[in-house]
């Protein structure tokens, strides 16, 4: 059972057989929790983004410069902007990836989630985002599964495989120098209502979502039931 062609197509060249598709088994959750969002406060301002600093990628590129030239943009654009981190272990902490990065705007506004979110939350925050940008997949996956564009950067190979199942390749980013150059572009290309991109992910999600479903067949479970909604975040949580 993969979850993406990308992933399906290396194993098959490596002689795998068997081969079933599915889609990420995140693309099955149904709870949504509005803790986070409502945490900003009733004045806190709409449209907004969602920016999130992977601790994966901070030894490969400076990636705070990067984003902070992405957050000025977002701003530029009249957008509110929440720094979002999503993971925080030792050897790859987003809290502290986002911290430098923040301390780095020289004052420009943002709000910042110090404390790690349950996915339904995360869902429940992404649901209203007008775009997205991550270092983080599962990030993108409870952001796309509102139909909002997830900007991502691409780690071994998963992230191409996911935009490849959407139709949406422009979303994923390499993690290289100058990365914001890209990322600017493509937010541009999104912020639309009517951008192709939003057209694709909305075209794509119901035929996701099936795929996803895949993964629990003969399990007694369905997206929806409590308890498996459960194991869904605790396995992304």
């Amino acid at each position: 059972m993969l979850r993406d062609p990308l992933s399906a197509e290396r194993a098959a060249r490596d002689g795998v057989t068997g081969i079933r598709d599915v889609a990420d088994i995140v693309f099955s959750a149904e709870t949504v929790d509005r803790a986070l969002l409502d945490g900003l406060g009733e004045a806190f301002a709409r449209p907004y983004a969602i920016v999130n600093v992977s601790g994966l990628i901070g030894g490969q590129v400076d990636q705070a410069a990067e984003y902070v030239r992405i957050i000025r943009h977002l701003v530029e654009r009249g957008l509110a902007v929440v720094v979002l981190p999503h993971v925080s272990r030792p050897d790859a902490d987003d809290l502290e990836a986002c911290e430098e990065v923040v301390r780095r705007l020289d004052g420009t506004p943002v709000r910042f989630v110090r404390t790690l979110g349950t996915p339904a939350s995360i869902r429940g925050l992404a649901a209203e985002a007008s775009v997205v940008v991550t270092g983080r997949m599962h990030l993108a996956i409870m952001s796309i599964w509102s139909g909002r564009p997830a900007i991502t950067l691409a780690t071994q190979g998963k992230v191409e495989g996911l935009m490849r199942l959407l139709g949406t390749p422009s979303l994923c980013v390499e993690p290289e120098a100058g990365f914001a150059d890209r990322v600017v572009r493509v937010i541009d290309e999104v912020l639309p209502e009517d951008a192709p991109v939003r057209a694709s992910i909305a075209a794509a999600l119901p035929r996701v979502r099936e795929l996803a479903a895949e993964n629990l067949a003969g399990l007694g479970g369905r997206p929806g039931d409590a308890r498996t909604d459960d194991a869904l975040d605790a396995a992304v949580a």
